[in-house]
């Protein structure tokens, strides 16, 4: 689909609708991961680990507050960049559980360390994804996208 098409344009609400239904599950994960350590914190007899603690900034930062700030701007990023960067949140959160469940048991695996890893991948390849989508637009259109990839033409 060309990036100035009709079918691009008309399918700009339908995108702000997909991206308002994944910050309503950023938030319910945000919520969630909270919860759960929280719970796990209160049933591990006083032993705590800073990863538990802390798991629920990946979803929160991750999503939460990009999201936001897509939709109070009116970007967008393209849907396979979008997977991409959901996934290398979904590892971080799990990796940062994963060794916070170790931790606890005062324990340690070398191959958690994988998780960070493939985040890292997940989350680049998101990114680089979404520039070279916008530099693509900008070719085939000749125009700068001064608003993600709206085309809007900027003097």
């Amino acid at each position: 689909m060309s990036c100035m098409s009709n079918e691009w344009k008309n399918s700009t609400q339908r995108q702000e609708d997909t991206a308002r239904a994944a910050l309503g599950r950023y938030e319910a994960a945000t919520a969630f991961v909270l919860v759960l350590g929280a719970v796990y914190e209160y049933f591990s007899f006083g032993v705590w680990s800073g990863f538990m603690v802390y798991a629920f900034l990946f979803p929160l930062a991750g999503g939460v507050l990009p999201l936001r700030i897509l939709l109070r701007t009116g970007r967008r990023i393209p849907a396979a960049a979008a997977g991409l960067w959901n996934c290398g949140i979904a590892t971080f959160t799990a990796g940062c559980l994963f060794c916070g469940i170790l931790e606890i048991y005062g324990t340690t695996n070398r191959l958690s360390g994988i998780y960070w890893i493939a985040g890292t991948v997940l989350l680049a390849a998101g990114v680089l994804l979404t520039a070279a989508e916008k530099a693509a637009c900008e070719r085939r259109t000749g125009l700068q996208t001064g608003k993600g990839m709206t085309g809007i033409r900027q003097k």
